[in-house]
């Protein structure tokens, strides 16, 4: 797993977007995976937050 500068694994493409917007992504990401009850759900949702998956692979969820 990739570490961007602040140490964080990459989420978004800092060069299209801002380090607020993935920081804010990120923490949104977390609540989904901390109140989902879906396991499958949370399993695509620590994939995408680990950087093993795309974002987008959550977007259809």
């Amino acid at each position: 797993m990739r570490e961007s500068r602040d140490g964080e694994p990459p989420l978004i493409d800092r060069a299209r977007e801002g380090a607020r917007l993935s920081r804010r992504v990120r923490r949104n990401l977390e609540i989904l995976d901390e109140h989902s009850r879906d396991p499958e759900f949370r399993r695509l949702v620590r994939r995408v937050l680990d950087g093993r998956a795309p974002r987008r692979d959550g977007s259809g969820s």
